[in-house]
């Protein structure tokens, strides 16, 4: 069981996505309705993280982490981060699996709280539906709903990373709180388009 960290630049202080989501994907038929039927190989993360988020396969978050924790113990510079924050949801779930993954991390840093609904997203659009002459549209969609009571330096956790629009623009709400001190990023697997 591996991963493969790629590091993340943005306008956080220091960020990693864990793994690549997709190996390869090949269309190998058509069904029906004229849709392609794909042949898809993932990460070992990659799958996981598809099993839990779109096939409700909750039991597989603790796979998932057992190849997390080993990178969340190893990153010296979040060890003393004091909240972790999931990035805010499109799509409504009765299971938020990057909430789960977030709680769990939390568990993992000697210092840390998971700070649940502190992020959230105004719109149901994802941006990686817009196109790039769109992306714009996601400023001013997401809004922070406490601010901090002491100076600390937080860890914002994502499930997948495409284009990095979401997480640039919660890094840019938190950046607007004086007592946020670094801000760290971490994306379990990141899709093809990542660039």
């Amino acid at each position: 069981m591996t991963i493969n960290p790629i590091r993340i630049k943005g306008n956080w202080d220091e960020g990693y996505v864990l793994d690549r989501h997709i190996i390869k994907s090949s269309i190998i038929d058509i069904d029906g309705f004229g849709n392609s039927i794909y042949d898809t190989q993932r990460t070992e993360l990659g799958e996981l993280i598809y099993q839990i988020k779109y096939k409700k396969k909750y039991d597989k978050i603790e796979d998932a982490m057992k190849l997390i924790a080993p990178f969340i113990k190893q990153w010296e510079s979040i060890q003393d981060v004091q909240s972790i924050l999931a990035v805010p949801y499109s799509q409504k779930r009765e299971w938020q699996p990057v909430e789960e993954i977030a709680k769990r991390i939390a568990d993992i840093l000697p210092k840390a709280i998971f700070c649940e609904n502190i992020l959230l997203k105004t719109t149901n659009e994802q941006a990686k539906n817009l196109n790039l002459n769109s992306k714009n549209h996601l400023h001013g969609t997401i809004i922070q709903t406490k601010p901090a009571i002491k100076r600390h330096s937080i860890l914002l956790v994502d499930d997948l990373y495409s284009t990095g629009t979401t997480l640039k623009e919660c890094v840019e709400v938190l950046r607007n709180d004086r007592n946020i001190d670094q801000i760290y990023v971490l994306v379990m697997t990141k899709t093809k388009e990542m660039r």
